[in-house]
């Protein structure tokens, strides 16, 4: 009898997340309470129950703590181990960075810095496009080129293929340049005049290209070299190089 007990404890175990699952597909990720949300996530590093029984003293911490301290410090939580905080802390930060851009106006190019500082990081050249509404707010950030260490090559298609589809009124280029220099070669020159003119047939507004490094940037805009004004069209939108 003990045995079946037993038996029958880790069977109910086992059929709880795929409960707290189904109710997830179902009625979609808003449903679950934060206790369960933070279970579902350890649980990725850990048995459900196990995640189920800390998942509030954990969420406490998650409250308390500062981002900067929150990896190391939710491991003093009883049940915490190193993998569980990291994956943890990862998943608040991604949320986070999730809700300040869907609500974020941006008014200047230094507003933009906090949401692409990441890619200063990356030794290849990333090329990012932000997509934004109307009012200047973000709608989404993606990847749209990853390149050799000092080049990307990108085209007009893939860079506003998503913008249209989100039904945006504007778009921010920007790409990183690994080898420290934030200053434009002749090929982000010519490749940003390609970009302005494609915008513009779209009906989209280019609103800056900004280069990135660790410690500055490079504002088209600012510079001059991008306007709202309406300027003459030409007929080449190939594939240019970012450089």
């Amino acid at each position: 009898m003990r045995s079946n007990k037993k038996e029958k404890k880790l069977n109910d175990t086992s059929e709880k997340y795929p409960a707290i699952g189904e109710l997830i597909f179902q009625k979609g990720v808003s449903f679950p309470g934060d206790e369960e949300l933070v279970a579902v996530i350890l649980s990725a590093c850990m048995n459900y129950a196990e995640a189920s029984k800390i998942s509030h003293d954990v969420l406490d911490s998650v409250k308390a703590f500062s981002r900067e301290e929150m990896p190391e410090k939710l491991k003093s939580v009883p049940g915490m181990d190193e993998k569980a905080s990291l994956i943890l802390s990862c998943a608040v930060e991604l949320g986070r960075r999730f809700s300040i851009h869907r609500s974020r106006r941006i008014s200047a190019p230094k507003d933009i810095l906090p949401f692409v500082k990441q890619f200063t990081l990356e030794h290849k050249e990333n090329f990012i496009t932000i997509s934004l509404t109307g009012a200047q707010e973000i709608i989404n950030i993606r990847v749209n080129a990853v390149g050799i260490l000092d080049r990307a090559i990108i085209h007009p298609r893939e860079i506003f293929c998503d913008p249209v589809s989100e039904h945006a009124s504007a778009v921010i280029c920007c790409h990183n340049h690994p080898q420290g220099n934030c200053y434009p070669s002749p090929a982000d020159i010519d490749s940003t005049k390609v970009l302005c003119r494609s915008a513009e047939i779209l009906g989209l507004t280019l609103l800056d290209h900004i280069i990135i490094t660790s410690d500055d940037y490079f504002s088209f805009r600012e510079h001059g070299l991008i306007s709202t004004g309406k300027k003459k069209r030409h007929r080449s939108t190939a594939g240019v190089a970012c450089k």
